[in-house]
């Protein structure tokens, strides 16, 4: 084998597979500057994307609603809510209005607001900040041109680690149980919403690597150890086999 990565067990279990890399993550923005007769244009821009983020959402929501059911499937109204409220697209329109791209406005009004919601003494504000990073990441795909597919979608079988920086609520429930065989993330603690649904779904989880997205590249063979907080990279034929005879033992008949 050739390293060890040593996180927090979250959820137990063993998980033999290849690593998914899913950088799920705000994307630097350029300050554009845009000249006064840009600015009609930039605004139809940002409608588009909103648009077709708004559309996105709803693929998502229905295909979530078959495969874990309603209640799961309600993030994803609250996040096509906040992209109607009038107020996040009159804030970034006046930022354009300011000649600024709309890429930049977007990015901004949306720092401004996860900031705001992040001071708020309500815990169930506090809660939606991650629907407002997940928007965040959405539409400034779509604006910068980035690949804006489902980030989890995984063919069945696939047999895939996920490996992440960290998973909002609205990234976990999309995760197919017959693709996805675990979760292991830089982020995260034993009591973190990702280790709590990784046990209710069964998947072996490892969190609080640190640094799993940086040492990993993707489609590397792994072993992950949900137990004891481990991630064996590229493991022997004989590591895989003793895993395999542990997870046969650890099984409840």
């Amino acid at each position: 084998m050739d390293r060890l990565l040593k996180g927090i067990p979250a959820s137990p279990g063993i998980a033999v597979g290849t690593v998914h890399l899913l950088l799920w993550e705000v994307p630097d923005v350029p300050h554009h500057i845009i000249k006064d007769s840009e600015i009609a244009s930039e605004t139809t821009r940002l409608h588009q994307a909103i648009g077709r983020a708004k559309e996105r959402l709803l693929h998502v929501r229905d295909r979530v609603e078959k495969t874990a059911g309603k209640e799961e499937a309600m993030i994803f109204d609250a996040q096509y809510h906040i992209l109607e409220d009038p107020a996040l697209l009159t804030g970034v329109e006046e930022l354009i209005k300011q000649n600024l791209a709309a890429e930049k406005a977007f990015d901004l009004e949306m720092l401004e607001w996860r900031q705001r919601w992040s001071r708020h003494t309500s815990a169930m504000v506090l809660e939606r900040v991650s629907d407002l990073t997940d928007i965040h990441i959405r539409v400034l795909a779509i604006l910068l041109e980035l690949p804006d597919h489902d980030p989890v979608d995984l063919p069945k079988g696939a047999k895939a680690v996920l490996v992440t920086h960290d998973l909002t609520p609205g990234l976990t429930v999309q995760l197919d149980r017959e693709a996805i065989v675990g979760i292991a993330t830089d982020a995260g603690t034993r009591t973190s919403h990702v280790a709590i649904l990784a046990r209710s779904l069964g998947l072996p989880a490892v969190v609080g690597l640190r640094s799993a997205t940086d040492h990993l590249r993707g489609h590397e063979n792994v072993i992950l150890d949900g137990t004891a907080g481990l991630i064996v990279i590229n493991p022997s034929n004989t590591d895989i086999e003793k895993y395999r005879d542990r997870a046969r033992d650890e099984e409840i008949p």
